[in-house]
């Protein structure tokens, strides 16, 4: 059962690069589609998977062997998609963190402003209190 399970997996990874290879010569003996070329590729594959696995004198059902075979000859194409999906989430990822640097930099720069002018109200507060204080010094000497 495993066997013939790896078998297809093989064999149907190798479907692409067989409708490649016999796929110039048949196309122009045959007026065939690209779909259907692909499947003569898929049953040609398992059909060569098949005679290997009785070859070896494995016995097993068809219904591992095809299902190896259609996750063989999908799976580079599955493995692509999901590369590029996490691709994509990456770069969706790393566009929200530079938006929340860029943030992060705007409000620290408005804390940096407030704070310079809450230092300089503070300043003026000070300078006010000084020159009050001078004043009602001044004022109690000369009642004095």
């Amino acid at each position: 059962m495993f066997f013939s399970f790896v078998a297809g997996l093989i064999f149907g990874a190798g479907t692409g690069p067989a409708e490649k290879i016999a796929g110039a010569s048949l196309r122009e003996k045959m007026s065939l589609s690209d779909s259907e070329m692909g499947i003569i590729s898929f049953a040609a594959m398992m059909l060569l998977a098949s005679i290997l696995v009785s070859a070896i004198g494995v016995n097993s059902s068809a219904f591992w062997l095809v299902l190896g075979g259609g996750i063989g000859a999908f799976a580079m194409r599955a493995f692509a998609f999901g590369k590029t999906k996490m691709d994509e989430k990456k770069a969706a990822a790393l566009e929200a963190a530079d938006n929340v640097a860029e943030k992060a930099d705007a409000v620290g720069e408005d804390l940096s402003d407030a704070a310079g002018d809450l230092k300089s109200t503070a300043k003026d507060a000070a300078d006010d209190a000084k020159a009050t204080v001078k004043k009602a010094a001044k004022k109690v000497k000369a009642d004095a």
